[in-house]
């Protein structure tokens, strides 16, 4: 029959040393063995029930071949268990090392993440630190907190699913999919043997855990894909009192003494990063278990490699009038409006600010910063329209404010005198309804510094288009389109929401924004890409009456294993929508697309010539020896970090029938990186991928639906 389960297959693989010897890797289907044995075929007996084992030999690797990828990760999983580290994930914990916070019930447990990759020097280890944060407080005591805190099963269900708990005995992720409210620990499971056992008698017997609250807690529901046809689907039912959460609540990510003591463990400066990383080198070298399992294959680990890089140059801001301002060393002009104001203003002249009349000093405190910062940017602001509200009440505001959001209405602003459930996302979904840009603000951010409310008058100078600053013109009539995809969290659904924002002027801070929701569950592909991209095209011709030569893609939220899919599907639908465009209005754009990558775990060290260890500087670019092969890809260090490591962006083109140069490209990804109106420098990714984003997460976390046509031209999701 068949066995589905990758562990009983293992195990019934271990009986068979005397045919395949005790020196193999398997993956559950795929066996590698360091002599040719030919094809087998074995009977084992398991249980009573007899299993017909087929080996059949593939291929024989030659000692001159790079060896295959699944059997080096293989490999080097075994080195990591042997060193008795913990796999969670896909990285692997050290839980005898583990840090306690109790000020905050956290454990951090160090470890690693590990990947054998192709590079063009060869096959490589790609290594980094890695940390897991493990709350004390366990599902049940988490589930209790809120619940007498006021929470209904809904409520609870609604912070709960979706959560990574860890089991405390065996230490096993799992990621909770629902919790069944009818089962408690009581209820009984069939075994293998066909025999029924609770729960509480199960973990009593199995891993001599006793649960204390038995007949008061609900079972969490975990549900996994399986390989089997007969069932594709298991379910697994853990007991909240034997899981710990893992991760940090929003609440938790907003405390800043609880992420400031966090952050001194977890935030490894380039120094300790080559310290933890030679560390693990040793231990692979020097642990005997570890060195006879490399000896068995012929094999070796080797340090950390050392590769040329170069520096792209700095890029200049332009500001009023054209004045050039260096970006420094750093990358950060945060203080260039001291003696110079912003590219191009477009004067506030209709807006409203409303607010509960019991914070009105602070509200007008708050307006004369305003105005005396707004004029040294050279925003010009007029007087707003105040809307006085009696008492805090949102559906109070918005009967006072939808008759008055007309044209010409600009910006409507809102001071909330402190965080109340869902309100944010009422008052964003009935702003855009409304159609008109909006600006909500706590009341203890408008109580702060000049510096605070600079920030906050770029932003609303911003959302109706004004231009903070400029980079100097390197690509004419160009056109450059980000996309990122967030997923919708509204109850009932988790569809794809996709941010899609291209440029519309040859400074590339001008974007037609839109947002695509796709059906289909945690849909990455873009299907209707060739549709929107026609409408972004459209509105480029009718605002600069030509057609762009040029069109580049900037793809994020794609992994390695999903270059392929992008290739084939969504460079298709681009190529599409270009050959639609009517051959009168010109000849067809150029299509360049380029998937970004920040969430990678390559890291690049400045080694000194003292051989001491930094951050590399802003500008950092890497594009041989551990790029990948049969592809055109580069590492770019964007920006600057005060603490830990920085880390590099991979940008990988995956397709190209521009005449842009690879440097002219380098060049240009680093200089978009320098466009993101809500940061007054340099960020990790271009200035059109950060805004598709912005664009997705506003529409997936809080709107849950289109916005009308008259947000397309701002930056209202900013």
């Amino acid at each position: 029959p068949e066995v589905a389960s990758r562990a009983r297959r293992n195990a019934m693989l271990a009986q068979q040393t005397a045919t395949i010897g005790t020196t193999f890797a398997f993956d559950g289907k795929m066996l590698f063995l360091n002599k040719n044995i030919g094809n087998q075929v074995l009977t084992v007996d398991v249980g009573g029930v007899s299993y017909r084992v087929e080996i059949v030999l593939t291929k024989n690797i030659a000692p001159n071949e790079p060896p295959p990828l699944q059997f080096c990760n293989l490999l080097f999983r075994k080195l990591l268990r042997i060193l008795k580290l913990e796999p969670i994930g896909r990285q692997y914990f050290n839980p005898r090392l583990a840090v306690n916070v109790p000020a905050h019930g956290l454990q951090i447990w160090p470890g690693y993440f590990t990947s054998i990759i192709p590079t063009d020097r060869g096959t490589a280890l790609n290594a980094d630190v890695a940390h897991k944060i493990i709350r004390t407080q366990s599902v049940w005591e988490y589930m209790d907190y809120l619940w007498q805190s006021g929470l209904d099963e809904r409520q609870i269900e609604a912070e709960v699913v979706g959560q990574s708990v860890l089991t405390k005995y065996n230490n096993r992720n799992y990621r909770v999919d629902g919790i069944d409210w009818d089962k408690t620990p009581n209820n009984t499971f069939p075994t293998a043997d066909g025999d029924e056992v609770s729960f509480v008698e199960y973990y009593t017997s199995q891993y001599k855990q006793k649960i204390l609250f038995a007949s008061k807690q609900p079972l969490l529901v975990v549900r996994r894909k399986t390989k089997s046809k007969e069932k594709p689907e298991e379910i697994i039912y853990l007991v909240p009192e034997l899981c710990l959460m893992t991760g940090l609540t929003d609440e938790m990510k907003s405390n800043f003494t609880l992420m400031n003591d966090v952050a001194v463990h977890t935030r490894v400066a380039p120094a300790q990063r080559v310290k933890e990383w030679n560390q693990l080198i040793n231990q692979v070298k020097n642990e005997p278990e570890a060195k006879k399992a490399l000896t068995e294959w012929n094999a070796e680990v080797q340090g950390a490699a050392e590769i040329k890089a170069s520096v792209v140059p700095r890029q200049p801001i332009i500001l009023a009038q054209g004045r050039k301002v260096d970006s420094g060393p750093r990358c950060d002009w945060s203080g260039a409006y001291r003696d110079n104001k912003i590219a191009a203003n477009v004067d506030l002249k209709y807006w409203i600010i409303a607010y509960p009349g019991k914070i009105a000093p602070e509200v007008e405190n708050f307006l004369a910063n305003l105005q005396k910062i707004s004029s040294q940017l050279g925003f010009n602001v007029a007087a707003p329209k105040q809307i006085v509200l009696d008492s805090d009440n949102t559906n109070a505001f918005l009967s006072k404010i939808t008759p008055l959001a007309k044209p010409p209405l600009q910006l409507i602003f809102y001071v909330l005198p402190g965080t109340k459930g869902d309100r944010y996302a009422i008052l964003k979904t009935a702003f855009s309804d409304m159609r008109v840009p909006s600006q909500c603000v706590l009341l203890k951010t408008i109580k702060k510094n000049l510096s605070v409310v600079s920030k906050i008058a770029q932003q609303m100078c911003a959302k109706i288009n004004g231009k903070l600053w400029k980079p100097e013109a390197r690509l004419a009539n160009t056109m450059i389109v980000g996309m990122d995809v967030c997923h919708d969290t509204a109850p009932g659904g988790r569809k794809s929401v996709v941010g899609f924002c291209a440029t519309m002027d040859e400074s590339f801070t001008e974007y037609y924004s839109r947002e695509i929701i796709q059906n289909a569950s945690k849909k990455e592909i873009v299907e209707t890409l060739d549709v929107v991209l026609s409408e972004a095209l459209k509105e480029y011709y009718k605002k600069r009456k030509t057609i762009p030569t040029n069109i580049i893609i900037l793809r994020d939220g794609v992994g390695d294993g999903m270059l392929d899919a992008v290739h084939k599907l969504e460079v298709q639908k681009c190529r599409e929508a270009i050959q639609a465009i009517p051959s009168e209005l010109g000849l067809p754009p150029k299509l360049s697309f380029v998937v970004v990558k920040k969430r990678i775990h390559t890291r690049l060290i400045l080694k000194k010539s003292d051989n001491t260890y930094d951050n590399p500087p802003p500008g950092t670019l890497v594009d041989t020896d551990v790029t990948t092969p049969n592809w055109y890809d580069f590492f770019l260090v964007s920006q600057s970090v005060n603490q830990g490591t920085v880390n590099p962006t991979h940008y990988h083109v995956i397709y190209d029938e521009t005449s842009i140069s690879s440097s002219q490209l380098q060049m240009l990804m680093f200089q978009l990186c320098h466009l993101y109106y809500n940061w007054a420098g340099t960020i990790r990714v271009p200035a059109p991928c950060q805004y598709a984003h912005k664009l997705a997460f506003q529409i997936g976390s809080f709107i849950h639906k289109r916005v009308p046509e008259e947000l397309h031209h701002c930056l209202h999701y900013l």
